[in-house]
């Protein structure tokens, strides 16, 4: 069960991407009670969960650049010499636009 002090005390970005979705969810969770009961929601909440969803957001994108990274090595694999070369050409004559 979270508390007020677990959910203060909560270092978003010393937690692994699991415990952090969960920490998110159950956050959203909270927030959605609040206004389901038509008070107001505590800033701090709010603050926490603004955090939470960032932090989470930046590790997907880290996850999802990371996986690009990984296809565009395995493209490059499966190239063969002369489509390595259109590729080279392409990207030496847009230097060569760049520079003069």
């Amino acid at each position: 069960m979270l508390t007020k002090q677990v959910i203060r005390n909560f270092d978003v970005w010393d937690t692994d991407f699991d415990d952090l979705c969960l920490f998110t969810a159950q956050l959203t969770g909270t927030v959605t009670q609040y206004e389901s009961f038509g008070v107001t929601v505590p800033e701090w909440l709010t603050d926490c969960l603004g955090e939470s969803k960032r932090v989470t957001s930046e590790r997907v994108r880290v996850q999802k650049l990371t996986e690009l990274k990984r296809l565009k090595a395995r493209r490059e694999t499966l190239l063969s010499a002369d489509e390595k070369r259109v590729d080279i050409e392409a990207v030496i004559e847009k230097l060569e636009r760049e520079v003069t």
